[in-house]
C-alpha cells in the first residue's frame, strides 16, 4: 500500500502541474471559478492523504539504523502531509464558495486591542487560518526533513540504491528552500522550492515506491510454498485401529505349595 501511495504521489505532481498551467488566472482574479485551480488544489489534498501511507512504508526500509530519529521525523512529515491535505481541500471549497457573494461564514480575527471583531466575509476566514499557519515549515521542510533523514541514512547502510538516496537528498535540501523564502521573501529561494516540490520530490516518491513494489514482488518470488503435510489415508487408519493387538507374553512363575 505504501509502494502504490508513493508512486500516486508522483503521479499527482505531475498532475498538478498540467493543472496549473491550465488555469486562467484572470478568470481567478474575476471571481469566476477556475476548475484547473480547483482540481490542483484537489490533487495537492489527496497527495497530503496519500503521504500519510508512504511515510511509515518507507521509513519501515531504515528504522533499525536510527530508530527514535526516523520515527520522530515520520511523524513530523506525517503532521505535514496532514496539514497539506486540511489546506488544499479547505482552499478548493473557497474557491468554490467564493463566487457567489451571498454565502459568509463569520470569521474572528484580531485587532491590535486584542478585541474580537465579526468579519461577514469568507475572505477574512481563509487570510486569519492561514496567517496561523507555518508557512512551509510542516508541508514543506517537515516533509523535506523526513526525506532527508531516510536517504541519509540509505546512503551510510544501502538500505535504498545510492541514486535515489541522492535524489532524496537534494529534495530535502530544496524542500528548506521553499520554507526559508516565503519566511525571509526570497525570490531565488522560492525558485528552487518550487522545483524541488514540483520535479525532485514527486521524482523521488515515484521511484521510491517502484522500489517497494519490487523488492516486495522479489521478496514474494523467493519464497518457498511450504511442504504439504502428508496424512495417513482413512483406510489407513481403520486398518491400525481395527488391527488386533499383540498378546502380551506373560511370566509364569512355579509355585510350589509343598515343602522341601
Amino acid at each position: 500500500m505504501g509502494g502504490v501511495a508513493a508512486v500516486l504521489i508522483g503521479v499527482l505532481g505531475g498532475v498538478f502541474v498540467v493543472l496549473t498551467c491550465l488555469a486562467s488566472p484572470e478568470a481567478y482574479n474575476a471571481g469566476i471559478i477556475s476548475w484547473p485551480y480547483v482540481l490542483s488544489d484537489y490533487a495537492l489534498a489527496l497527495t497530503g492523504l496519500l503521504g500519510l501511507a508512504a511515510t511509515p512504508a518507507i521509513s519501515e526500509r531504515v528504522v533499525h539504523l536510527s530508530t527514535g530519529w526516523v520515527r520522530w521525523t515520520g511523524n513530523v512529515a506525517m503532521l505535514g502531509f496532514a496539514l497539506l491535505a486540511v489546506l488544499n481541500f479547505w482552499q478548493a471549497e473557497y474557491e468554490i464558495l467564493s463566487e457567489d457573494p451571498t454565502y459568509t461564514i463569520p470569521a474572528i480575527s484580531y485587532e491590535a486591542n486584542m478585541s474580537l471583531v465579526l468579519d461577514g466575509r469568507i475572505d477574512a476566514l481563509v487570510d486569519e487560518f492561514l496567517l496561523r499557519t507555518p508557512h512551509g515549515w510542516l508541508e514543506s521542510a517537515g516533509i523535506g526533513l523526513w526525506i532527508l533523514t531516510v536517504s541519509w541514512l540509505s546512503l551510510q547502510s544501502g538500505a535504498l540504491p545510492t541514486s535515489l538516496a541522492g535524489t532524496g537528498i537534494a529534495a530535502g535540501i530544496l524542500a528548506f528552500c521553499t520554507a526559508i523564502g516565503a519566511n525571509l521573501n526570497e525570490p531565488g529561494l522560492h525558485v528552487f522550492g518550487v522545483f524541488g516540490g514540483v520535479v525532485v520530490t514527486p521524482l523521488w516518491f515515484t521511484w521510491a515506491g517502484l522500489f517497494l513494489l519490487g523488492s516486495e514482488r522479489s521478496a514474494a518470488s523467493r519464497m518457498e510454498p511450504a511442504a504439504p503435510v502428508s496424512s495417513p489415508s482413512a483406510d489407513t487408519w481403520i486398518l491400525e485401529r481395527t488391527q488386533a493387538p499383540r498378546p502380551r507374553r506373560r511370566k509364569h512363575h512355579l509355585i510350589r505349595l509343598w515343602p522341601n
